[in-house]
């Protein structure tokens, strides 16, 4: 059986950029918050619910699951700010040393803290498009959200992979 070499329990110190990227990524969930609350009242009895790849609605529900966007935004955000308080227990490339633990640790929190904001922005975005559709302000989303939300998703994990690896 292999022993496992405990990893080095450290702080990470925020610096300017991660305190701004929490404070951007808390100022998206409540305006989701907000919008969703203040657009509730102006959405019609029955709205999409799912969109297929081309961004038609394949599927419709009440509109009390507009609120289902920021439940769901919410307990990601905050698991996920629970989760970065312990970079010591995350799955790294390279094996962990106490030489190089502090810029590993850094990476890992920072990339955390992206991911962060770009979950709520995405479900900022899909909120906003199905008011928009359930109102018929637009007639489907538009061609360019699916991309954003698989750029949103995938780029800052293959850009944190590539510039460390």
């Amino acid at each position: 059986m292999k022993t496992r070499n405990p990893r080095p329990r450290l702080r990470v110190e925020l610096t300017a950029a991660d305190r701004f990227l929490e404070w951007i990524g808390a100022g998206i969930l409540l305006f989701l918050i907000g919008f969703s609350v203040f657009v509730y009242l102006h959405l019609p009895e029955i709205i999409p619910t799912h969109y297929d790849l081309h961004g038609q609605t394949d599927a419709n529900g009440s509109k009390t699951s507009i609120f289902t966007l920021p439940l769901v935004a919410l307990v990601l955000f905050v698991g996920m700010s629970i989760l970065n308080q312990y970079p010591h227990n995350f799955n790294y490339l390279t094996e962990i040393t106490p030489e190089n633990a502090p810029q590993q640790y850094k990476n890992a929190t920072q990339m955390i803290r992206i991911a962060k904001l770009c979950i709520v922005l995405i479900f900022s975005l899909i909120a906003v498009s199905t008011y928009l559709v359930a109102n018929h302000y637009i007639e489907n989303l538009t061609i360019w959200l699916v991309p954003v939300v698989l750029l949103l998703s995938f780029a800052p994990l293959v850009w944190f992979i590539g510039r460390h690896a």
